[in-house]
């Protein structure tokens, strides 16, 4: 006889089966225009709302200004929240433009963590 536990972990996986089974049927009754896969550079064009989402799952290795990025431009960095780029936009408006891009740690508007992954992706530009 099993055991409560072997019962449990069998039920489980049973329902997780069914769960399984039953999306892929979903799907396959959709009509075809209704399942969509979109390409990460197509939502980021289609929608700019969607861009941050975008910009993180198809991440590039090209370099962000601090004295230009945007904040969805920031936003598509790992590690880069609504609210860091939040805080780099608001200081580069009351600051002035980035002298370098270190500054953003010894400003504190980001975390030195974030900042080391970071390093080879930033730079400040002189502000035109």
């Amino acid at each position: 006889m099993a055991s409560l536990g072997q019962r449990r972990t069998g039920a489980s996986v049973l329902l997780l089966l069914i769960i399984t089974v039953g999306a892929a049927l979903w799907l396959l009754r959709q009509p075809r225009s209704a399942v969509t896969v979109v390409a990460p550079s197509d939502i980021r064009e289609a929608s700019p709302v969607a861009a941050p989402v975008a910009g993180r799952l198809g991440q590039t290795n090209r370099l962000v200004d601090l004295n230009t990025a945007t904040a969805e431009e920031l936003e598509a960095l790992p590690g880069i929240g609504p609210v860091i780029a939040r805080r780099i936009v608001e200081y580069r408006a009351r600051q002035g433009a980035f002298t370098s891009a270190d500054e953003v740690v010894a400003a504190r508007l980001m975390p030195r963590s974030t900042f080391s992954r970071l390093r080879d992706r930033l730079t400040a530009e002189e502000a035109r």
